[in-house]
């Protein structure tokens, strides 16, 4: 019985007051974005892609404001309303009956919408940083299939909850943990490449020309680990592992607390990437290319030093 209170008060702060803080950071890095993207409209060759920013990035915080009224309307009518619920109360409302409820159906269909957004563009961003190297395509296509694979899944469970006539039997607890799996792997994968790629340039740019100003706002920690969405990574690792490898007290209610708060950390880890890109500290296609190109001119410019000396001790000399 503690357990269960232990968890139901951990459900009910975590889905009002820790997710609406949460939000309102988003909201101000949202602000923020915006702005940066409003005055690059005057720009004809970033017109384009700034509108899409804008769009893309509106359409996210859409997703988690109208996520984070349906999760505030299910306390209300689960904790307030049918309080006195037969079946372990509020708790049991919010599963048995509003779970199944159009409201929440559409929240279902939110959070689907929502994870193509912003997997999407980890997946793109591991691109961008991948694309001059000749295994890019091979990088890029695991996380793809594994993305398409986990959304198919959950648009079966999806249909599942909201048209239970449509589809025969229960869904196998074996495909709920397929689903975790792939999108682990996808959060993993993409953390781990970004992460492994930026290291390698960056210990290249270090050997050639130290550590440069220039090349610091792309290979340094922090933007391996906001380039790599790094804080995601861990926040789905920990959620997943919680959620099936604990049942006890402390484990549940941390579970509940990073599952309830994942959709929050999911935009959050994707507007930081946003703001990165919009300053002009993010990496962008031609970013490798410039770093290499200083590297390229550095080693120039050393040897026509070395050479320059070598001709003034030779003249000294009366070689030359």
């Amino acid at each position: 019985m503690d357990n269960f209170l232990s968890v139901e008060r951990v459900n009910i702060v975590t889905r009002t007051t820790v997710e609406g803080v949460l939000y309102g950071f988003t909201f101000a890095l949202y602000i923020i974005c915006a702005r940066s993207l409003y005055l690059g409209l005057g720009d004809q060759y970033r017109r384009k892609q700034c509108i899409f920013t804008l769009s893309h990035m509106t359409l996210v915080m859409a997703c988690g404001l109208l996520g984070l009224s349906i999760d505030t309307r299910d306390i209300q009518a689960s904790y307030i309303d049918h309080a006195d619920f037969p079946d372990h109360g509020g708790f049991g409302y919010s599963v048995i009956v509003f779970g199944r409820s159009p409201l929440a159906v559409l929240g279902y269909a939110i959070g689907i919408l929502l994870d193509l957004l912003t997997y999407g563009v980890q997946i793109w961003r591991l691109w961008i940083i991948w694309r001059m190297s000749r295994y890019s395509v091979f990088i890029v296509i695991m996380p793809s299939l594994s993305l398409f694979a986990y959304t198919g899944i959950m648009i079966i469970n999806f249909v599942h909850i909201a048209r239970p006539d449509l589809l025969r039997g229960s869904i196998n607890i074996s495909v709920v943990y397929g689903s975790k799996a792939l999108v682990l792997f996808v959060a993993i994968f993409v953390t781990l490449m970004i992460i492994s790629k930026i290291a390698v340039v960056r210990r290249e740019h270090v050997k050639l020309l130290g550590h440069s100003g220039i090349s610091g706002q792309y290979t340094s920690t922090i933007a391996m680990l906001v380039e790599s969405f790094a804080l995601e990574s861990l926040w789905v690792t920990l959620s997943i592992i919680l959620n099936i490898c604990f049942d006890n007290d402390t484990g549940g209610a941390a579970g509940v607390f990073f599952a309830t708060t994942g959709p929050s950390i999911q935009i959050l880890a994707y507007l930081l990437v946003v703001y990165r890109v919009t300053t002009g500290r993010g990496w962008n296609k031609d970013t490798e290319r410039h770093l290499t190109s200083l590297q390229f001119n550095n080693m120039d410019a050393l040897q026509n030093t070395q050479l320059g000396a070598q001709t003034s001790i030779l003249r000294s000399r009366g070689e030359v």
